[in-house]
């Protein structure tokens, strides 16, 4: 059993046999002496079918690599896998210190994955060393096999190719490397950033990779869902645009194109969320004077506060998040959301404190830092084409909405009729105009949107 054979390197035995056990016990009781004293009894169970143990490969050295194989069960049970080096110790080789062609990764239990990392990914991660396993320091070759076990009680099957995947490690002076990011650094989701790594000519034969993947890991750089670049070229730098991800255990992993070689960053970055600018311009149908300037409700040069709201794309378009700012007379106003949200598309929506609330025609792409929405250009602009021409030629959101329930109606200039804010002055609900006095100007506006039977138009 594997403990035995290793105790100077791990303390307890692992309950596993030996690829090489397996055929000594399967030859002794087929073709040698035991094969003439047992009763042997059909138990039904199929072995696994080994249906790929990969290629040879060849790799630079000082580099991690990984192994995949697969197999299948007629019977249905669930497989376990293990792969082996399989080497022969040289005289005198003591662990992580090997000579000639030594092995130097240990065995571990079987698991359900098929792919094995070398070393473990734990130690990789960690930038420590497992006894027993020791990336290779100088040109030799590896020999490893895979085997597939279903583990069925009363007489389980187990299966391995005749033949050793070998892997061919050249010297290439320096190991290949991801470069950078490898310190704890921040990157901005939706950011253009340069990952770089040390080629160590992986590119040139007898290596020949001429491409590699770049990989994203959110969980420290156990593993690697996200590509950020698949098959771009070994030349040792490449830009990419972080996702929309945070996260402050970031790790990149840059591995060879059809091969099995990789690196990964040596320490966690993060990944922030990133804010995006929504340039909107949007004018509204009282506030607008004949030349196209409106009334600033607020100061001489701030027209009035607005919430800005971004909606979901799908159904049932709900909001997502908001922020309220102002627009000057020229109808213009910047939105700032941090978040999640570069490279997602939503609905625009525009509320103000007396007027309908808008939503943009189609949903917007924020597909960069800053982007600009303009209603004012079209009615089409608008969902439900719910804006005016106004004479001054821009196209504004309706007037009128003073109790904010989605409609002009009665109650709007009836709340006005019956109100002291009649005759008021200041900053009060009821001056759809904007100049700051509630008056006839007010009252004939919301009078006259309200027998247009006008109202919120929404996805």
């Amino acid at each position: 059993m594997q403990g035995f054979v290793l105790l100077m390197i791990f303390n307890h035995s692992d309950a596993i046999f030996h690829s090489k056990s397996f055929d000594e016990i399967v030859i002794y009781s087929t073709t040698g002496n035991g094969n003439s004293c047992p009763v042997t009894t059909t138990n039904g169970n199929s072995i696994p079918v080994i249906t790929s143990a990969g290629a040879n490969y060849t790799i630079p050295f000082n580099t991690p690599f990984s192994l995949t194989g697969s197999a299948t069960d007629a019977n249905g049970d669930a497989l376990t896998y293990l792969w082996e080096e399989y080497d022969v110790t040289a005289n005198g080789s003591a662990p992580n210190s090997p000579t000639g062609n030594s092995p130097i990764f240990r065995d571990f239990v079987p698991t359900s994955n098929p792919t094995r990392i070398f070393p473990r990914i734990e130690d990789i991660v960690n930038n420590t060393q497992t006894l027993g396993e020791i990336l290779p320091s100088y040109a030799r070759t590896l020999n490893f096999r895979f085997t597939a076990r279903d583990n069925r009680a009363g007489g389980g099957g187990v299966n391995h190719p005749d033949t050793t995947v070998r892997v061919f490690v050249i010297n290439t002076t320096t190991p290949f490397l991801v470069t950078n990011p490898n310190t704890a650094l921040t990157w901005n989701s939706g950011s253009t950033q340069t990952v770089t790594w040390n080629v160590s000519s992986t590119n040139l034969s007898p290596i020949s990779c001429a491409n590699v993947n770049i990989l994203l890991s959110t969980d420290g750089g156990y593993t690697y869902p996200i590509t950020l670049l698949a098959n771009t070229p070994n030349d040792g730098t490449q830009s990419i645009t972080v996702p929309v991800a945070t996260t402050s255990q970031a790790r990149v992993k840059v591995q060879g194109a059809g091969n099995i070689f990789f690196d990964i960053s040596n320490v966690n970055f993060t990944i922030a969320s990133s804010s995006v600018t929504l340039n909107l311009t949007v004018f509204i149908e009282g506030f607008t004077n004949n030349s196209g300037v409106m009334n600033g409700a607020v100061s001489p040069s701030v027209c009035d506060t607005l919430t800005v709201s971004l909606a979901s794309s799908i159904s049932p378009y709900s909001i997502v998040t908001s922020n309220v700012g102002v627009i000057g007379l020229n109808g213009t106003g910047s939105f700032v959301f941090t978040g999640p949200y570069l490279g997602n598309s939503y609905y625009v929506v525009v509320q103000h404190r007396n007027s309908l609330e808008t939503w943009s025609a189609n949903p917007v792409l924020f597909s960069s830092s800053s982007i600009t929405y303009d209603f004012s250009t079209a009615a089409s602009k608008a969902y439900g084409s719910n804006e005016i021409l106004h004479t001054s030629g821009k196209y504004a959101i309706r007037s009128g909405d003073v109790n904010q329930d989605g409609t002009i109606e009665s109650g709007d200039y009836s709340s006005i009729e019956n109100s002291s804010q009649f005759f008021a002055s200041g900053y009060l609900p009821a001056d759809v105009t904007g100049d700051n006095l509630v008056e006839s100007s007010d009252y004939s506006l919301i009078e006259n949107n309200s027998q247009l039977f006008l109202f919120s138009v929404r996805p």
